[in-house]
């Protein structure tokens, strides 16, 4: 397989799981905005820094440049 057909897939699964992420992400956000146990908020402010951190990963691994805008 090409290079450019293999950076072309990376590129299709970066924006497939970043797509998922920012739902996930305001799912979270939605959730925490909502929630009054301290405990149950602290939980997910963690999970929310994890998926944060993992969306990174994603853009660095080549997202597409209209991605990298909307993040910005």
């Amino acid at each position: 397989m090409a290079f450019t057909n293999v950076n072309t897939k990376i590129q299709a699964a970066s924006h497939a799981h970043l797509t998922l992420l920012d739902s996930f992400i305001r799912i979270t956000e939605e959730k925490i905005a909502g929630e009054s146990d301290a405990f149950v908020r602290d939980s997910l402010v963690d999970l929310l820094a994890s998926m944060r951190d993992e969306r990174e990963g994603y853009l660095r691994l080549g997202a597409r440049p209209a991605v990298l805008e909307a993040a910005a």
